[in-house]
């Protein structure tokens, strides 16, 4: 029964692979055939990187008693340095994000008025 069970998760996870293969070709084949929205898309991916990175400068550099290969052990599992500060700019991006979002509704509410 178990090899059944390994079957079907390896055929799904050929078939997310594939899926989102497919969503980024078209996404990529539709943005070359309209270079100005290529040009929105490009903007806003180039913003998320940047508030990734001013995140990540902004996230604690962990300096934790780690072993000999310069891990350390969270429940029982080996986690680097950079894990964690990767998790942590992660953390910072979302909250960036979230009053970014709040602050857009904020503003649109206040501006449909007048």
């Amino acid at each position: 029964m178990k090899i059944f069970v390994d079957i079907a998760l390896y055929l799904a996870y050929f078939a997310i692979g594939m899926a989102i293969l497919g969503v980024i070709g078209f996404t990529l084949m539709q943005m070359f055939q309209d270079l100005k929205k290529a040009q929105k898309t490009l903007i806003g991916i180039g913003i998320a990187v940047l508030v990734f990175v001013v995140c990540f400068l902004f996230a604690e550099n962990y300096s934790l008693i780690a072993d000999a290969d310069g891990y350390i052990s969270v429940r029982d599992k080996l986690v680097g340095a950079l894990v964690l500060r990767l998790t942590e700019a992660g953390i910072y991006m979302f909250y960036v994000l979230l009053a970014g979002a709040v602050l857009t509704i904020a503003f649109s509410k206040v501006i449909r008025y007048k």
